[in-house]
C-alpha cells in the first residue's frame, strides 16, 4: 500500500468518527464505535463479517475500531486481489452477500448473476431475501 493510499485510508477513517476534533488527534487514536465502523465497511464495499471478526478477536471485547484494523483489512483485500488477477485458485469460504445483507445496484450491474432481471436500478438499495448458488 502506497503512503498517498495509507494517507487517504487516514483521512477517510477519520472522518466518520463522531469524536469531537477527530482531526485534530492523532488518527491511531480515533476509534470508531460499531455503527460507525459498520457504515464506513458498507460504504467501502466490504462485508460486515469482516467487521465483525475483528472485534470478535479484541482479547477486551471492546467495541470498536481503530486505524490499524481498518488498514489491515484494506491490505487483506489487496491481498486477495493479487492472488485472483494472477490467476490464482483461492475461493471465498463464504458467499459474498447472505440474506438479511444490504446491497446497492451500482454501476455495471448487469454482467453479474441475475441482477438484470431483479427489482432494482442502478443506485437503489434493498435487502437480500434469497441467494441462488451456481456450481460452476
Amino acid at each position: 500500500m502506497t503512503a498517498k493510499l495509507r494517507s487517504v485510508l487516514t483521512t477517510i477513517f477519520t472522518q466518520y468518527s463522531t469524536q469531537p476534533d477527530a482531526a485534530a488527534f492523532s488518527p491511531d487514536s480515533v476509534r470508531l464505535r460499531y455503527p460507525e465502523a459498520a457504515r464506513l465497511w458498507y460504504r467501502c464495499g466490504l462485508k460486515l463479517s469482516a467487521l465483525d471478526s475483528v472485534l470478535r478477536d479484541r482479547p477486551d471485547n471492546a467495541k470498536h475500531v481503530v486505524l490499524k484494523d481498518f488498514l489491515s483489512v484494506i491490505e487483506s483485500v489487496f491481498e486477495d486481489e493479487k492472488v485472483a488477477s494472477r490467476g490464482g485458485t483461492k475461493k471465498p469460504t463464504e458467499p459474498s452477500c447472505q440474506v438479511g445483507d444490504q446491497v446497492e445496484l451500482v454501476e455495471g450491474y448487469a454482467k453479474y448473476g441475475d441482477a438484470s432481471s431483479g427489482p432494482l436500478l442502478p443506485g437503489d438499495r434493498g435487502v437480500v431475501v434469497e441467494l441462488h448458488c451456481d456450481e460452476r
